[in-house]
């Protein structure tokens, strides 16, 4: 079997592997759809915890994955989805490790998450994100500081909050069904969210882990539900 035939078979069983694959074409019920991607900046790690959340939703306190890597810089790459009618949406989000093709997936779980089907998270605002377990600690650190002055902030008139100013982020993208935008917290932290269009919009959304020949962790990616296991790319 070629090497583009494997692509294709593994891309049949495993959702997001069509992620790491530029300009491929998926059959649907509506036409062709055609999958790009784009470079959402860089994710700064600093502590080498990740976590993928609604970043709205942050005050419930989401959980960093147990998968943990290396500080550094790494890229985010969305798969933008483009439908016949002109409708773009984000069909993945994918934080790069390593430039190897992954050959193995699995969910990444965070602490509690007992099987596959838990290792998900909410989407309420349409949004999702990656971050270091450090940008949330910041951000939550600014929110209860905000709580703390919240009388001062209305007198002042300061404006959006941290979460707001994301969301603003995101929606100011010329598309704003497919967004994205990279936000810094310094002076809190080095780390920062890349944040994104989430899908069709609010549900729940898994996050892969996948792996090369030898082992080795080379993304995370999540996964917005587009194309079912029947997909033919």
């Amino acid at each position: 079997m070629s090497q583009d035939a494997d692509a294709l078979e593994l891309a049949k069983s495993h959702r997001p592997v069509l992620a790491l694959i530029d300009g491929q074409v998926v059959e649907s019920v509506d036409g062709p759809i055609t999958l790009r991607h784009r470079a959402a900046g860089n994710l700064i790690v600093t502590s080498g915890s990740i976590v993928a959340c609604d970043p709205v939703l942050i005050e419930d306190g989401p959980q960093p994955f147990v998968t943990r890597i290396e500080p550094g810089h790494y890229p985010i790459i969305l798969s933008t989805a483009r439908f016949p009618n002109g409708d773009e949406r984000v069909a993945y989000a994918t934080l790069r490790v390593r430039e190897q093709d992954p050959v193995r997936w699995e969910a990444a779980r965070r602490p509690g998450d007992e099987t596959d089907d838990a290792a998900w998270y909410p989407v309420d605002s349409g949004k999702g994100c990656f971050m270091d377990a450090d940008a949330l600690h910041a951000l939550l650190d600014r929110l209860e500081r905000e709580e703390t002055d919240e009388s001062v902030y209305e007198q002042m008139n300061i404006g959006p909050g941290p979460l707001e100013l994301i969301g603003e982020a995101i929606n100011a993208t010329p598309a704003p069904t497919c967004g994205w935008a990279n936000v810094s917290l310094e002076p809190d932290t080095a780390a920062n969210v890349v944040g994104f269009s989430a899908g069709w919009g609010d549900g729940g959304y898994i996050t892969y882990l996948g792996y090369d020949a030898a082992g080795a962790l080379v993304c995370f990616t999540t996964d917005f539900a587009f194309f079912g296991e029947q997909s033919e790319p």
